[in-house]
């Protein structure tokens, strides 16, 4: 496989979504398109043989071809007028065909009411299932076979409907299973769990089925997938199988900073390479054709991709014309003139130190309150994890606390890390939780959530914890109260800096109730449930809020010892939590298990602007520290006197920023304490031993 994505830091896309018809590419240059990749300092160009209507940008003899292509081979010239500039080419092919489902209605993905996802609007898709599938994989074939390109990278797969009904879908699930589609959502139910498998296999054997294509053409390039869709996995059926089958993952992502750093520490997890391609567009939504971002919001984003190990890609979209914005390039020419000092920092082969993991599965990209709803409104109850996993950070970058973000693919590498968060992960196998149980029995630490191992992933084992012995309370019930209440007890008070038994913290969504289930257990706080529900209107204590009035011994929050590490519980989900204080809280006690685990590796009283991650490079005996200073704002201003310190038992032979200069430092009371001078938005510290 080509290596070019490793040495690739500045990339560009140009959307190119524009119907046959009137305005339909005629003023379209190659050349003026591959000079304004030239003004912007673009290094690999990202060029469209196809778009989101199917209509094809090259005399294709498989695909639907565009009009222009019967007079032109646009993306042929463009691909040469690249080349001669000495840009990298990557061809983009796009999954949705519009044209394909217009021609051929009966291949095209249908909901449980008989309806298409085109019938009121501009976008159609076809099943995964129909003769599609075959027609696409012989379109990436013919055209990675023709051109000269480094890479290929294929947007929009996957179903982006609760359940198909097409008639392709309904026969192929009934060969292999023997069973109709089900029309409830159950996860216990094992006809429902077969189709949820059914749909994660329809979508990984396709994007193998585009790899495969692509490399009989070409045995060398490079082949990357759309993955922004990551959070809606049952919608769209993107699951474990799907990432792998990859060479390196990458996805746009219309994000603002919690939402950017949480992909960016979820890609290089997922990625079977690195760096991970982290893509943006220029617009807050290309819906605003002639909207740009400000030039800060555009380095903040591209350096969040750099400080994780990341690749950065810009996206412009074309007039229907065929023409482009010079200005936006001569803007990003600015752009990467900044960023390219920091170029020769990435280290894709650097071991990154961090404390914390979030560890999440795809089998938990859902939440109960579906069970026995219509399998058509399965889309209603997806997206809940990216919304979990944003205010997790939030709590965390507050705090200063760098966190990986784990699946499966990762499970065995959890020793890395002195703290695992699981995030009310309702489903669980019984492998997964077995590897964390010998996780905590070997001296990790972990902080669990809810309803997290309540649901087998096989339906068998349900409203029971598998993880009981390590948490060291049972299951109980679920009670749908809102809101609750956590009210600290004498051993636990020192956690809640601002609330006590009278005015406990308060969550807003409603909780399992737990038993003990350990004589090790300790109880650090308890349930306060408020006068009435809120969703009562007509009898309450207080008409704006809810307060806390009845008491209970049921336990909130339980540390347990287990083997050489221990655990805590929350019945309640801080991962959903909306207050400041709640995140101070949580910080807290995720800094109370790092501290009984060996310490903190990075501490620091700065500003919540200030995000960090720590590198190691035993084969050039040095740790970098990559600082960015996150204000979106278009201006940042500078932070002065970055104080820091690490908990890294080395005596430093030069301390010093990416530019060289020099960098305070001293070692005391076994740590190592840095002032970094002035931070205007990224640097990287280099610690050489």
């Amino acid at each position: 496989m080509s290596q070019w994505y490793k040495k690739s830091y500045f990339r560009n896309l140009v959307d190119m979504h524009i119907p046959s018809g009137e305005q339909n590419l005629e003023n379209f240059d190659a050349e003026k398109y591959a000079e304004c990749m030239a003004i912007a300092g673009v290094d690999t160009a990202y060029v469209y043989a196809s778009n989101c209507l199917g209509l094809c940008l090259f005399p294709s003899e498989v695909g639907f071809r565009h009009t222009i292509t019967y007079t032109r081979d646009i993306f042929g010239e463009t691909v040469a007028a690249l080349r001669k500039r000495g840009i990298r080419v990557v061809g983009y092919l796009n999954s949705w065909c519009a044209e394909g489902a217009r021609r051929h209605p009966e291949w095209q993905i249908t909901n449980a009411g008989g309806g298409h996802a085109g019938d009121a609007g501009r976008f159609a898709t076809c099943c995964l299932n129909s003769p599609y599938r075959d027609l696409f994989h012989s379109l990436v074939y013919e055209m990675v076979s023709k051109y000269d390109i480094e890479g290929l990278w294929v947007d929009m797969i996957g179903f982006y409907m609760p359940i198909c009904v097409c008639d392709w879908c309904k026969a192929k699930y009934k060969a292999e299973t023997g069973y109709d589609l089900p029309t409830t959502i159950s996860w216990t139910d094992p006809n429902y769990l077969r189709y949820i498998q059914f749909k994660f296999d329809t979508v990984s054997t396709y994007a193998q089925g585009i790899t495969d294509a692509a490399h009989r053409a070409k045995p060398d390039i490079t082949v990357s997938l759309q993955c922004a869709s990551w959070s809606n996995s049952y919608l769209t059926g993107l699951g474990n199988d799907y990432f792998a089958t990859m060479d390196y993952v990458s996805g746009d992502f219309y994000a603002d900073r919690d939402a950017t750093d949480i992909v960016c520490r979820l890609l290089p997890n997922l990625s079977q390479n690195n760096p991970f391609e982290y893509m943006i567009s220029r617009a807050p939504d290309l819906a605003y054709h002639t909207a740009i971002k400000d030039k800060s919001e555009i380095l903040l984003q591209a350096y969040t991709a750099f400080l994780c190990g990341g690749s950065f890609l810009f996206i412009d979209a074309i007039d229907p014309d065929g023409g482009l914005n010079v200005e936006l390039y001569k803007m990003m020419a600015d752009v990467k003139r900044e960023l390219e000092p920091f170029f020769k920092t990435i280290d894709y082969e650097a071991s990154v130190l961090r404390d914390v993991a979030v560890y999440i599965n795809f089998d938990s990209y859902t939440d109960r309150r579906s069970e026995n709803r219509p399998a058509a409104e399965l889309g209603n109850f997806c997206g809940v994890i990216r919304e979990k996993l944003m205010t997790l950070n939030k709590a965390l970058s507050r705090a200063h606390i760098d966190y990986d973000i784990l699946t499966e693919k990762n499970i065995d590498e959890l020793s890395r890390y002195k703290v695992i968060i699981l995030p009310d992960l309702y489903r669980m196998s019984q492998s997964e939780c077995e590897k964390i149980r010998r996780y905590v029995e070997n001296g990790g630490r972990i902080f669990v959530t809810g309803c997290s191992s309540a649901l087998s992933t096989d339906g068998t084992n349900k409203d029971k914890f598998m993880l009981e012995d390590v948490l060291g309370v049972k299951y109980n019930k679920f009670v749908d109260r809102v809101p609750v209440y956590m009210a600290p007890t004498e051993k636990g008070q020192k956690f809640f800096e601002h609330f006590n038994e009278t005015y406990p913290a308060m969550f807003t969504e409603a909780a399992v109730t737990v038993d003990l289930a350990a004589d090790s257990a300790d109880v650090l706080a308890t349930v306060t449930y408020p006068f009435t529900d809120a969703r009562n209107f007509h009898r309450y204590s207080s008409a704006i809020s809810n307060p806390p009035s009845e008491k209970t011994d049921i336990p909130a929050l339980v540390y347990n010892k287990y083997g050489k590490g221990a655990s805590m519980y929350s019945f309640a989900p801080f991962e959903r939590s909306k207050t400041v204080c709640n995140y101070d809280i949580f910080a807290t006690l995720i800094n109370s298990l790092i501290n009984e685990n060996g310490g903190a590796i990075f501490e620091t009283d700065e500003c919540q602007y200030l995000e960090h991650v720590i590198r190691h490079s035993e084969e050039k005996k040095h740790y970098t520290v990559s600082l960015l200073n996150y204000q979106n704002t278009k201006k940042i201003a500078p932070l002065y006197n970055v104080c820091f310190s690490l908990l890294l038992d080395i005596e430093p032979k030069k301390v010093y920023t990416n530019l060289g200069t020099e960098v305070k430092w001293e070692k005391r009371d076994g740590k190592l304490y840095f002032d970094v001078a002035r931070l205007d938005i990224y640097d990287v510290i280099y610690i050489e031993y």
